[in-house]
């Protein structure tokens, strides 16, 4: 073998496969996918932008925070675990402003509705309340965790900050404060899947606290992004009309604009019968911009991640130099500069080519397979099958390493249904 060239060896015992099974071959990047819920139920937005196709290249960093400006989210939900961002200043729980920014115990996060540091604290809301935030953090970061939904960067960390109150309304001096405590607390994105109405703005002049909030934290290197809004009206709502941010609206999985989104977005993305996560581990869909937001903030936290040394000027310039095309050519009212397309920004700032993967197939009735695969780059094996299995096992282990020549074996076995 030449170059870069590897072998993947994969044993099948007894000759059976098993459905829906993810495994992952060797990655350059040392990105293992478990057998977990990457699969035929990943979610349809994940795999319409392509973020499920750079996965092997980045799944995100920890130090890449997303602000979630919404509702506030169910902290403890099975598919949220580790995701919360950790103010390094702050002592938890002692009672006292440690880093001295004013929020006493902001461990990972703010409820600037109840002032407080839970923000999950309204467990009296309606259930659509409830949800609407979980919902949106889950699109960003739900984990690989072999439960439920996979998020657009898993490993990315959320800062949940709350600004809608029980009468779903988020007046306007509520966000701007969060807007300011995102900056100075080093979020790298702000993701606002909510507009201000005229009956959310306070008095004549207090909708230019969110202004500039939004030049302060666009001024800081903040990446910002908001929905475009839910009333097929020709302009996005505010703040996504905002020059500073990143307006986003929605299209269905046939790549249509959704007819209840705005118009004059920047970017679409998936925003309708959305699969996420919602309150007590559970799981849900729900249609809207809001919905469509949080695809297009985990995909700019995906490139992030895979250089953080790059502006928020570059990454907006990024998704709309790599967009699929829709509509009109070119710029139109309609889809803006198109659905965004983490596969081919990500090979414009790796240099690597994202091919999609070929399918090979193997029929043996012995207890023992061998099909031999080669890659020139990290690979994943996925295996399937129609048998109706019971267990199923599987490890990888090295046999050789020399040179630029990688060969391997990855080992599964399965047990019949008896």
């Amino acid at each position: 073998m030449k170059g870069n060239q590897r072998l993947l060896i994969f044993m099948l015992i007894l000759g059976i496969t098993f459905g829906g099974l993810w495994i992952s071959g060797i990655s350059k990047h040392d990105n293992y996918l478990s057998v977990n819920d990457y699969s035929d139920d990943l979610p349809y937005g994940i795999r319409l932008i392509g973020a499920d196709k750079v996965w092997h290249i980045t799944q995100g960093s920890p130090e890449v925070v997303v602000a979630v400006l919404d509702t506030g989210l169910n902290t403890s939900h099975l598919d949220l675990q580790n995701i919360l961002w950790n103010n390094p200043g702050e002592d938890p729980n002692n009672g006292i402003d440690d880093d001295s920014n004013g929020y006493i115990d902001d461990s990972h996060g703010w409820d600037f509705v109840h002032q407080n540091n839970d923000p999950f604290s309204l467990l009296e809301a309606e259930p659509s309340l409830q949800n609407h935030g979980t919902h949106v953090v889950g699109t960003i970061a739900a984990q690989m965790n072999n439960y439920g939904v996979i998020g657009v960067a898993p490993d990315v960390s959320i800062m949940p900050l709350r600004v809608v109150n029980e009468s779903d309304l988020n007046p306007d001096i509520i966000v701007a404060e969060a807007i300011n405590y995102a900056t100075a607390n080093g979020a790298d994105i702000i993701s606002m899947s909510i507009g201000i109405y005229d009956e959310e703005i306070t008095n004549a002049t207090s909708y230019q606290l969110v202004e500039s909030a939004l030049a302060r934290a666009y001024a800081e290197n903040v990446l910002i992004v908001a929905a475009a809004g839910n009333w097929n009206e020709v302009n996005p709502i505010r703040p996504a009309n905002d020059n500073h941010v990143i307006a986003v609206g929605a299209i269905s999985e046939t790549k249509d604009l959704a007819d209840f989104s705005n118009h004059g977005a920047e970017i679409v993305a998936p925003g309708v019968l959305v699969k996420s996560t919602i309150p007590y581990n559970g799981f849900g869909t729900s249609s809207g911009t809001s919905m469509a937001t949080p695809h297009v903030s985990g995909a700019l936290a995906l490139l992030k991640s895979f250089n953080q040394s790059l502006t928020n000027n570059d990454l907006r310039e990024l998704i709309r130099d790599s967009a699929v095309d829709l509509g009109d050519p070119g710029y139109d009212g309609d889809f803006g500069y198109g659905l965004i397309n983490v596969t081919k920004a990500m090979e414009i700032i790796s240099g690597e080519i994202i091919s999609p993967p070929t399918t090979t197939s193997i029929s043996s009735s012995e207890e023992t397979s061998t099909l031999p695969l080669s890659s020139t780059s990290s690979s994943t094996v996925v295996v399937s099958s129609t048998t109706e299995t019971t267990s199923t096992q599987s490890n990888t282990s090295f046999l050789s390493l020399y040179g630029t020549l990688m060969v391997i074996f990855i080992i599964v076995r399965v047990s019949k249904k008896r």
